[in-house]
């Protein structure tokens, strides 16, 4: 019994002696859509267009710091690619650098992006010519322009929902970047 209390306290001084990170908040108005903390991954795109990837190691008031690890294609003794992950290092970023969050890919992200309605469509179209010219009938007559239309209305829709579809959440505007201090963080007891 003397043991498992021991163990309890042990815990609770721990946790409250234990240092607390920050924790950055990505709010859409006023509702939080995403919260990043020490230890947690974090995907971002800086002001310059690049993307950076990494763990976080800490955050500050303004700055964030990152472990990160490269990874490339080499190749292996079957002929083919291996990803090979390279040395990690770490690099800071201030807060307002960060220009934006890709948008993870969905589930449905196939219909979504219009690359189904582009390919079925597209192939429709070329399917329907291909017979219709071996048919030698008329490849804009009255029994087969409705097919066509239908098969160069679906590409559009796939064109459409491409140009459309966001890849970014862009920082600004509805959406803003808050760091919570780890001091407003109740401790747990």
């Amino acid at each position: 019994m003397v043991r498992l209390l021991l163990i309890l306290l042990i815990g609770i001084v721990h946790n409250g002696f234990a240092q607390q990170s920050d924790i950055l908040l990505l709010k859409k108005h006023n509702k939080t859509v995403g919260h990043f903390f020490q230890g947690s991954g974090i995907s971002f795109i800086i002001k310059d267009g690049g993307q950076v990837s990494g763990t976080i190691d800490s955050l500050l008031r303004d700055s964030i710091f990152l472990t990160m690890q490269s990874e490339h294609m080499a190749p292996n003794m079957f002929g083919t690619y291996t990803p090979v992950k390279g040395p990690a290092y770490q690099m800071a970023f201030a807060i307002g650098d960060i220009a934006g969050f890709p948008i993870q890919h969905r589930k449905w992200g196939l219909i979504s992006s219009g690359t189904l309605f582009m390919i079925g469509g597209g192939a429709y179209l070329v399917l329907n010519v291909v017979n219709t010219l071996a048919e030698k009938e008329p490849l804009f007559g009255e029994d087969n322009l409705p097919r066509i239309i239908g098969a160069l209305s679906a590409v559009t829709l796939g064109v459409i929902l491409r140009l459309t579809q966001r890849k970014s959440i862009k920082v600004g505007g509805k959406y803003q970047l808050i760091v919570l201090p780890a001091a407003s963080q109740p401790v747990n007891k």
